[in-house]
């Protein structure tokens, strides 16, 4: 069961890498959409004990415990900008586990998701 203190996880930083991407229209399934991308920090000890497991082979608590830093993201975003809740169309999770097998860094949780490319969700 899931009772560390990462369920109170919610501060973020925000960035659109979709925004600059100029092969980002090469693509007619992104047509209308943007890629809205989440940063959090998190304890690495939260995962340590995985750390001898591979992507898609991973004990359900580290499921559960990524899902509970994700859904706090997106919660926050939503309280900030109550607008972006609607065109939230795709959700993805990574932790310092994903980051370190993928990129060989593991100092970082991220989350992405994909927004309608439409103006004006934000001030």
């Amino acid at each position: 069961m899931c009772t560390h203190v990462y369920l109170l996880c919610v501060d973020f930083s925000l960035t659109f890498t979709s925004a600059k991407d100029p092969s980002w229209k090469k693509y007619p399934q992104r047509m209308g959409k943007s890629a809205c991308c989440m940063f959090t920090v998190v304890n690495y000890e939260w995962f340590r004990k995985f750390e001898n497991t591979s992507p898609g082979n991973r004990d359900p608590e580290y499921e559960r415990i990524k899902e509970a830093i994700g859904k706090k993201l997106v919660d926050g975003l939503v309280r900030l900008y109550p607008q972006v809740k609607e065109h939230i169309t795709y959700v993805d999770f990574a932790t310092p586990l994903t980051m370190k097998h993928y990129f060989g860094v593991s100092l970082m949780f991220f989350f992405r998701m994909y927004l309608p490319q439409k103006r004006g969700f934000f001030p």
